[in-house]
């Protein structure tokens, strides 16, 4: 039994501990994966250039940096002083320059304004012009194929990762991390850590197993007022895929009341607010 119901007043995260049990139909069981043949065939001619152009781009700051006057070491701190530029985007430029691969080149490439700014700094320092116009030239070229081909450094980073068949962790972390903090503020709700544990063992009953669930939600809290923290519901899917009716679950906690959201208080932290119910047309409560 999951309502989909949530507190109607602001307050501090806390953590929900639901746990029910139950019968469906042991037949219910529904294969969702996308055969192979179906998905969208990556662009053959993509890879190569991407590489050529960061290849031609690392290789030219790489001698560029190498000929900044004065410099004895190519660390970050060095280039910064010796060019007189942001610490940041000397770290980005000496990591750049280093990067053992495309993907690697990939997450240090400094965006248009600071590449100029790196430029015009190393021709007051004197680096010779040719060197100069080849690294301009060079990232030049790899800033329009990521405008035609992926339309941001954001996107051409994680096609990188995809044609390259390699998981950058940092990059995936990295993009994790927006698609939580956006969809956070599009749906007014945050919740930390979602936990769920099924067991499930033949019934009595012929044709149908027994189940007991545990659901957690760990800092769930709301952004705005007026907004719900949802619990799905259960779902029974047949092998079509087809939605089938489930019985009322049972909650565990044999002091909540059969009608009440079957909530653990014993396990729960911070105040639980009230949960409104709601009787669907198949007189399911939920």
């Amino acid at each position: 039994m999951s309502p989909r119901g949530g507190p109607r007043r602001s307050g501090p995260a806390v953590r929900f501990d639901e746990a029910t049990s139950g019968r469906f139909p042991a037949t219910s069981w529904y294969d969702s994966k996308m055969p192979a043949s179906d998905r969208d065939p990556v662009d053959g001619t993509f890879p190569q250039v991407a590489n050529d152009a960061l290849d031609a781009l690392t290789t030219a700051l790489s001698g560029l940096v190498e000929v900044i006057p004065d410099l004895q070491r190519q660390r970050p701190s060095d280039i910064s002083r010796a060019l007189d530029v942001d610490m940041k985007l000397a770290w980005k430029v000496s990591h750049l320059a280093k990067s053992p691969s495309a993907v690697a080149a990939v997450r240090h490439l400094p965006g248009q304004a600071g590449m100029q700014i790196f430029l015009d700094a190393a021709r007051r320092r004197g680096c010779p012009g040719a060197q100069v116009a080849e690294t301009e030239a060079a990232f030049g070229r790899l800033w329009e194929f990521i405008r035609r081909t992926a339309g941001s450094r954001q996107s051409f980073e994680a096609m990188m990762v995809g044609v390259q068949g390699a998981r950058d962790r940092t990059l995936e972390r990295e993009h994790r991390r927006r698609m939580y903090e956006g969809a956070s503020s599009v749906w007014g709700v945050q919740c930390e850590t979602i936990y769920r544990m099924d067991v499930l063992y033949p019934s009595r009953t012929a044709g149908t197993m027994d189940y007991l669930t545990l659901r957690t939600l760990g800092d769930a809290r709301r952004l705005r007022a007026g907004v719900s923290i949802p619990f799905p519901r259960h779902r029974n899917i047949d092998k079509t895929g087809t939605a089938q009716p489930i019985a009322d679950a049972d909650p565990i906690d044999p002091a909540v009341s059969p009608s009440a959201l079957p909530i653990v208080r014993s396990l729960c932290e911070g105040e639980v607010p009230p949960f409104p119910m709601r009787t669907f047309a198949s007189g399911v409560r939920r």
